[in-house]
């Protein structure tokens, strides 16, 4: 066998990533650590949330049509659904099966969006540095979080990614502070 596992855990959240060169080795060495999983947590009575528990495949869009049958994975009895729409939401980060951005990158706009019109009501009735320290915590905070996975987008949603900064950056500065940088 040929596969490489990863258990990761954060707070009460639990991803188990399995890569292998077939299907069948895949979801083997998934059972086996469902197993290990289920051991260790009823040694330590916690349970199984069998709503929250999913399996999701990564592969290119050409090669997820190719798959031909669902991975068929059990814990404790209870069968680990696949995700139908193809992406789950990891720590508020939705990940794709198709290694795509896009949902992501939708949300992340989305929110944005919301945000910067919220802040552009607090020019008129904030001071530059409360503005400022709200900025950087509501619009600047999203912006960056999940940042590094975003190295492959394509050109028009880093473009549209770009439009949203550049119109929160007035609202966060001072105007004679701002044209004074630009030179």
């Amino acid at each position: 066998m040929t596969y490489q596992h990863v258990l990761d855990s954060y707070a009460d959240d639990t991803t188990v990533t399995v890569s292998g060169k077939t299907l069948s080795e895949v979801e083997e060495q998934l059972n086996t650590d469902c197993t290990v999983i289920s051991n260790w947590r009823k040694a330590n009575l916690l349970k199984l949330n069998a709503d929250k528990t999913h399996s999701l495949i990564m592969r290119t869009q050409k090669r997820l049509t190719s798959l031909g049958r669902p991975l068929e994975i059990q814990i404790d009895g209870v069968v680990v659904e696949s995700e139908k729409v193809g992406c789950e939401n990891l720590l508020k980060c939705r990940i794709q099966g198709n290694v795509k951005w896009n949902g992501q990158i939708s949300l992340l706009t989305t929110k944005l969006r919301k945000r910067l019109s919220a802040l552009s009501q607090l020019r008129y009735c904030c001071p530059f540095p409360i503005r400022k320290a709200i900025a950087d915590g509501i619009f600047g905070s999203i912006l960056v979080y999940c940042l590094p996975l975003y190295g492959g987008l394509d050109k028009t949603s880093i473009q549209n990614i770009q439009i949203l900064q550049n119109k929160a950056v007035p609202l966060r500065a001072r105007r004679s502070e701002l044209f004074d940088k630009l030179g």
